[in-house]
């Protein structure tokens, strides 16, 4: 009967586990970090900058919004960023992220666009 009763709570203790990982599972996003190099004038960039992001496929049509107004500290020319485009946008195909970028002090253009694509957003 002892064996039984033990069974039987190490069974409850397993369905709990189990229930448990599956709400951490449902707690994931669609947000991930970016993490960027920003070079100007052949020096790392120390200041803080406007940024927008797109989000393109192969074929060069944009996927999900322009997230834009995003406001990034860099130091020693590195930024980091989280991004969220929703999850229609990653359906297994290679993607090509667009940034450009502004300065915040005065809000003119950098001269900067460029996309990349990277095996994360395929």
């Amino acid at each position: 009967m002892r064996i039984i009763k033990n069974y039987f709570h190490l069974s409850v203790l397993v369905c709990l586990l189990i229930c448990l990982s599956a709400s951490v599972s449902l707690a994931q996003t669609t947000a991930f970090s970016y993490q960027g190099r920003l070079i100007e004038a052949g020096s790392p960039a120390n200041e803080n900058y406007l940024m927008q992001f797109k989000l393109f496929d192969a074929a060069g049509t944009q996927k999900g919004t322009t997230l834009t107004d995003v406001a990034v500290s860099v130091t020693n020319g590195v930024f980091n960023v989280t991004l969220d485009f929703g999850s229609a946008v990653f359906t297994g195909e290679n993607r090509f992220l667009e940034v450009s970028i502004k300065k915040l002090q005065c809000r003119s253009d950098v001269g900067f666009t460029e996309r990349r694509s990277g095996e994360c957003f395929g």
